[in-house]
């Protein structure tokens, strides 16, 4: 087996460096049990041995080459390939096929190159293919497939990824041809960045009519998550068929089966099965090519990683719930603040429940890293909770109720986060149960002892002149203050534990109580409530509201002034003083209760006090008052408490166990609001500390602007002022944040996110997006991520094409492999045919350009010299009018 120059799947594993990167993949599909027509590799010895007498002529060819000069590539490639194609087949080899293969059949014949199909390179559409091929015709297709190791795209391609041609090892594949009735490519992941997504494209007749765009196709898009699927049919009117000769050739699909599915739910079901045994076979996502023959078997052509995937560990993202306290994009200061607040706060409170310190510090990436900051939004980095969750005891049922309270949807990703092996602990979790018992017993001495401790250090703060103090004294006092705050914060955590867990207990009481609606009955007995604090500030608005609606006169002032930012001034020299000191009062209570409270770069109320105008005026129009607001949340929990009463078929005893669940819930619930006001409070005082900083720097010329402080983190800041850190210049820094602000909003990431390897690597999938104007826009399917504005140019004779591309955005009805020659030089392309699978989808993502396929009519809509917005990761492609452009800059 040494000496062999062909090799097949009963080959031992000694001779894969042989084989090549699609004969590799082959052999692993066929040992693992999956269908896999009958294959043969020669071996990369084979073209060494082949070659052996030209190989100096072979080296001073490509010594020469210029892969700059369109007319030295072209040279270079044709001497190369003469040479190839005129060599003598070595009679070792042709003995070798003689015996090895059978007389009879068609067969496909493919290069196989080392590295080829491998995570780092695809080759796709550089290497030649020929199908069909009649067994007297193999040795003049082994030759041509020798020769187009010299092809001029794939000399560009070797260039542009950095590989030597000359170092370049290559097999041949010869395969048993499948005669399809169907074929395609089934992707286990969305190549753009969705891990939770499987993509199969699917044609009639041989694959080759899909995979190089030639005939229409059907997608089906599976959700893993969810395990339902969405189909995009087409009209189906072309197939590629084996030619009677050899080859293939085009033909019409019968009219009866143009508009139906090439596959149906049951075929669906089993293509996906094998797939997914392929990608755990290789521990990573998969690119499958695939045929059906006449009789409904399935069969795995080829398989290889797909490339923009990276490799390791999943991670889930989701933010579902902490949108609402971060809504939209949220600045590197706010987030590096909060990360570090997470991080104190739940780790202190798993050690609060009793978790031994020495398995709680060795679990600090995990609280390093609850959450996440993708694209500029915040995400809950779920993977970690999981695995903060479960070093605790018995913690399933309560993930699953934490879940339903922050409005997160179960779904059962693989995140590689293993499970706690509790025996090994189980002295220390007896003693847990005990700790939790106890702090729920003194839950309101705790909560009374945190509130006071937070006044005291309010007030203390307040005692402070920011203004006095430099730059170190801001961040000393700053540093101060979190370690005043955050530590016996954990008590706010716990108690949302406890309410977050009656909470869960009553609806599920409720449920079997017999009331289909548990949710919402639930929500009207915690109305009215007293002490809830967090209604304080609304009542307190309509009070203020009340005012200005008995007196004509303040309404028309505050119509004419509401929006001067010295509203509060005017109003002080004004003669409606008793309102005056009434809104003096609302903003010293609850001046920090505002749109996006817990961003710092978020006004408080007392900084723009022109939204607590809006708001006013906002209520004078209706009649609602303070005493009416108090009567309808009475009203709204006595008819539930009635309905309760009447219609609840609780036995006594579980009955009285409700009325107890019911209790804590709402004394959690009532605590958990106060903390929250309380939470907004010490943002407020966080705020200004770095409000002062922003603007002591930028009197010292290093920001531009006070809020610029917002768009550094405060590792950042720490570093520049105490010089424990590279950064040269805080300007500098700011410029490249607001780069990257323009484009996170012009970004719509999912709420969602499955990601794999390092998070940076991953490509963010995108929400889809929402339908846009016939004529101002165009939609297809994005394949290269990326975001472009530039000029376009109609392509249809690529050969054509002159001058400079720099900046030009390619449209064109189709392409081919050889595009790659322009491709490099473009700012981006669109395509009217295609897919996710097209070989030109693959060089974009690969190459980094932004390309678009499948978009209907792009040739005839858009004309020469229009300025193109593409988004190479949602497919959208905005027609600018008169010359826009994208925003160069955002502001904070």
């Amino acid at each position: 087996m040494a000496d062999s120059l062909i090799y097949t799947a009963q080959s031992p594993e000694t001779c894969w460096p042989e084989l090549g990167g699609k004969a590799q993949n082959l052999w692993h599909l066929s040992r693992q049990g999956l269908p896999v027509p009958d294959w043969w590799v020669l071996s990369t010895r084979a073209l060494e041995l082949a070659c052996e007498p030209m190989q100096e002529e072979i080296q001073r060819l490509l010594s020469r080459l210029n892969t700059q000069s369109r007319l030295s590539l072209e040279q270079t490639s044709f001497q190369l390939q003469q040479l190839i194609l005129e060599l003598e087949i070595p009679a070792a080899l042709r003995e070798e096929l003689r015996t090895a293969l059978p007389e009879e059949g068609i067969f496909a014949v493919r290069s196989s190159a080392l590295g080829e199909d491998s995570p780092l390179h695809s080759f796709a559409g550089q290497l030649d293919t020929w199908l069909c091929v009649p067994r007297f015709q193999l040795e003049d297709k082994l030759r041509q497939c020798w020769a187009g190791l010299f092809n001029e795209r794939l000399l560009v391609y070797l260039h542009e990824r950095g590989l030597d041609p000359t170092r370049l090892r290559l097999a041949v594949v010869i395969q048993r041809m499948v005669e399809s009735r169907a074929s395609g490519v089934i992707f286990t992941a969305n190549p753009l960045g969705d891990l939770n997504e499987l993509v199969i494209s699917a044609g009639y007749g041989l694959g080759e009519g899909v995979v190089s765009d030639q005939v229409e196709t059907d997608t089906y898009r599976y959700q893993r998550g969810t395990q339902e699927w969405e189909v995009q049919l087409s009209d189906k009117l072309k197939q590629v068929l084996p030619a009677p000769g050899g080859g293939t050739q085009e033909a019409e699909v019968p009219e009866a089966q143009r508009s139906k599915p090439v596959l149906d739910s049951a075929q669906r079901i089993t293509l996906l099965a094998l797939a997914l045994k392929a990608e755990s076979r290789y521990q990573h996502c998969q690119d499958l090519e695939w045929a059906q023959d006449a009789q409904g078997n399935f069969w795995l052509l080829q398989a290889r990683p797909i490339t923009t995937i990276p490799r390791g560990q999943r991670t889930v993202f989701d933010n579902s719930n902490v949108v609402e306290s971060y809504p939209g994009i949220t600045t590197p200061l706010t987030f590096s603040y909060i990360r570090g607040a997470y991080e104190i706060l739940f780790r202190n409170s798993v050690i609060r429940m009793g978790v031994p310190h020495a398995l709680v510090f060795s679990k600090q990436t995990v609280f390093r890293n609850l959450i996440g900051h993708l694209q500029g939004r915040v995400y809950y980095n779920l993977s970690h909770w999981y695995a903060m969750f479960r070093l605790l005891p018995g913690t399933e049922p309560y993930i699953r109720v934490w879940e339903e309270m922050m409005g997160i949807r179960r779904r059962e990703e693989q995140t590689g986060q293993p499970r706690l092996e509790w025996k090994e602990h189980w002295r220390e979790w007896l003693g847990i149960a005990r700790k939790l018992g106890k702090i729920h017993r003194n839950l309101d001495a705790e909560m009374l002892a945190f509130r006071e401790k937070f006044q005291r250090v309010s007030q203390a703060f307040q005692a402070h002149d920011l203004q006095a103090m430099d730059s170190h004294a801001l961040l000393e006092t700053y540093t101060n203050l979190c370690s005043d705050l955050l530590y016996g914060w954990e008590i706010t955590v716990l108690n949302d534990g406890f309410a977050f867990i009656f909470s869960g207990l009553s609806r599920k009481l409720l449920e079997k109580a017999g009331f289909a609606d548990s949710r919402e009955i639930f929500n009207h007995l915690l109305c009215g409530v007293a002490g809830m604090e967090s209604v304080e500030p609304v009542r307190s608005v309509i009070a203020l509201a009340e005012q200005v609606r008995a007196e004509a006169d303040l309404h028309d002032f505050l119509e004419r002034h509401g929006e001067d930012p010295e509203i509060l001034t005017r109003l002080r020299y004004s003669r409606f003083s008793e309102f005056y000191t009434a809104v003096e009062t609302h903003l010293a209570a609850y001046g920090d209760r505002s749109l996006a409270e817990l961003k710092l770069e978020s006004p408080s109320l007392r900084e723009a006090p022109q939204q607590l105008m809006r708001w006013i005026l906002g209520y004078v129009p209706g009649s609602l008052t303070v005493a009416e607001l108090a009567a309808r949340e009475a009203e709204i929990r006595t008819q539930a408490e009635s309905r309760l009463q009447r219609e609840s078929r609780l036995n006594p005893l579980m009955d009285m166990l409700f009325r107890y669940c019911l209790k804590q819930a709402r004394r959690s619930i009532n605590y958990r609001e106060s903390s929250r006001l309380d939470r907004a409070r010490s943002f407020g005082l966080v705020r200004q500390i770095f409000n002062v900083l922003g603007q002591k720097l930028a009197e010292a010329g290093a920001l531009e602007q006070p809020r610029d402080i917002f768009l550094l983190s405060i590792e950042e800041l720490m570093a520049f002022v105490y010089g424990h850190g590279w950064v040269p210049s805080l300007k500098l820094r700011v410029a490249e944040r607001r780069i990257e602000s323009v484009q996170w909003y012009a970004q719509q990431p999912r709420e969602r996110l499955l990601t794999q390897g390092p998070v940076g690597l991953n490509l963010i999938p995108q929400r889809p997006p929402e339908p846009l104007e016939q004529g101002s826009a165009l939609q297809g399917t994005g394949c290269a991520p990326g975001l472009v504005t530039g000029e376009a140019l109609i392509v249809t004779d690529p050969a054509a094409v002159t001058g400079d591309l720099k900046g030009k955005i390619l449209v064109a009805e189709m392409t081919d492999p050889g595009w790659v020659f322009l491709m490099i030089s473009a700012a981006g392309l669109v395509v009217e045919k295609g897919s996710l699978l097209s070989h030109t989808a693959i060089i974009g993502r690969e190459l980094g350009i932004p390309t678009i396929v499948g978009v209907s009519g792009a040739t005839r809509r858009i004309q020469n010299g229009q300025r193109l917005s593409l988004n190479g990761q949602t497919g959208q492609i905005q027609i600018l009018e008169n010359g826009a452009s994208l925003p160069e800059t955002a502001s904070v």
